[in-house]
């Protein structure tokens, strides 16, 4: 027979109110001494409080999704430990979906996190992008988007880079350090973000009377291989 919340009370001489605060963290009322009772009780009768049962209820399930390109980049996993920490933190699950830079997965995870009723998505958006698909979809949670340009409607924040002054600075501090021979690896110049970066490593090099060179320039992939 499944540990009741009724069951915890009776056992302790309280009223299923006063559990149903402390297992909700919502206890600033109730005395400690009552409270450590409680969680002992709850402890050794291996009582779960029945989350979908609670989602219901409060019309909130507790959970988040990331939606992140690939998870073996290193960028896109230090950013997916940091949220899932801060979620733990803050008493929330995470799912994490990978897009392989799919516009169509990307938004297959966003459709399917929404019918999973997440409190919150958040999405680092895939190179790809198809302008009506992203249009014509409603969301209908909280949606930020980190980093790159998107063509959602309904996004809640949007948390961008200013990827031509980042370049400007870290070059500019190479130049006032006594470099001079200074190249750049850029990623795919058909992004905004890399025609930006590329703007900001010409025109800080202009700034200090330092020659551009092609010569100096090379392209890769945003992965580890490239």
């Amino acid at each position: 027979m499944a540990v009741t919340m009724k069951h915890i009370a009776e056992l302790c001489h309280v009223s299923i109110a006063t559990v149903s605060k402390i297992v909700n963290g919502k206890d600033d009322d109730i005395g400690e001494e009552t409270r450590q009772r409680v969680m002992k009780t709850i402890r050794e009768q291996g009582y779960r409080m029945n989350s979908l049962a609670r989602s219901m209820k409060t019309k909130n399930t507790k959970t988040l999704g990331l939606i992140i390109p690939d998870i073996k980049n290193a960028y896109y996993t230090d950013i997916s430990r940091g949220a899932e920490d801060m979620a733990h933190k803050k008493g929330y699950s995470l799912f994490l979906c990978n897009t392989d830079d799919s516009i169509d997965k990307e938004i297959s995870h966003i459709t399917k996190l929404m019918e999973k009723q997440v409190d919150g998505i958040i999405v680092i958006a895939s190179l790809e992008r198809n302008v009506r698909m992203e249009e014509s979809l409603k969301i209908s949670v909280p949606f930020a988007v980190l980093n790159k340009s998107t063509n959602y409607k309904d996004y809640s924040v949007k948390v961008e880079v200013n990827n031509y002054m980042g370049m400007y600075e870290g070059v500019k501090h190479l130049l006032d350090l006594g470099h001079k021979n200074i190249m750049y690896i850029q990623g795919e110049t058909t992004l905004d973000f890399g025609e930006e970066r590329l703007s900001g490593y010409r025109d800080v090099l202009k700034d200090h009377e330092v020659p551009y060179r092609e010569d100096y320039v090379a392209s890769a992939s945003f992965n580890v291989e490239g």
